[in-house]
């Protein structure tokens, strides 16, 4: 494996979500704007193994064409893609008992390598109402910027915790890293 890669979970998901808010015919849209992209020719929800690993670039630009396919190619879609993913993984059911949000996330940073096969996560400031998060070693890709927003806000909401997430640095406006903070009531 070279490059940057991420788990196959997350491509087949962006075929999910663009199938629940747009049905069949929504699919065949956003297949027939990704029809061009590697390995995309005929792809569908179950092309992407979940557990094999699969270009990180790639995985991009299916958010984006799924944000223009079920958006207006804002990003805004690339955001709620995120927060459903975060709702709708399987083997996150067991967190419905509203686990305490730093365990969560702990848990996450911990699993990190499960997911992505570069790059990292760290919590850096830790409050009562507040979380500060920096991701490093990513591309300078604004779609992961919306993703992780919508993640973080799908964690909280998980949790218990009515808040949000906002990108305080981004590596797509020259910092080195990007940061999120959270907050909540």
């Amino acid at each position: 494996m070279t490059g940057q890669n991420v788990k196959g979970i997350h491509l087949a998901n962006v075929f999910r979500f663009v199938k629940w808010k747009r049905g069949i015919l929504g699919l065949r849209r956003f297949q027939e704007a990704i029809k061009g992209l590697p390995g995309c020719s005929r792809a569908d929800e179950t092309t992407f193994i979940e557990k094999d690993w699969y270009d990180y670039g790639l995985y991009m630009k299916l958010l984006d064409a799924a944000d223009r396919v079920v958006g207006t190619g804002d990003l805004s879609k690339i955001y709620e893609i995120g927060l459903w993913n975060i709702r709708n993984l399987g083997y996150l059911s067991y967190l419905a008992r509203k686990p305490n949000i730093v365990e969560f996330i702990q848990g996450a940073i911990k699993g990190w390598n499960n997911v992505y096969d570069f790059g990292g996560v760290e919590l850096v400031e830790n409050h009562p109402k507040r979380i500060v998060m920096r991701y490093r070693g990513f591309p300078a890709a604004p779609e992961k910027c919306q993703y992780f927003r919508g993640s973080l806000t799908g964690m909280m909401e998980i949790c218990g915790l009515d808040g949000k997430a906002e990108e305080t640095a981004c590596n797509t406006k020259e910092a080195e890293y990007c940061e999120f903070t959270l907050t909540w009531n």
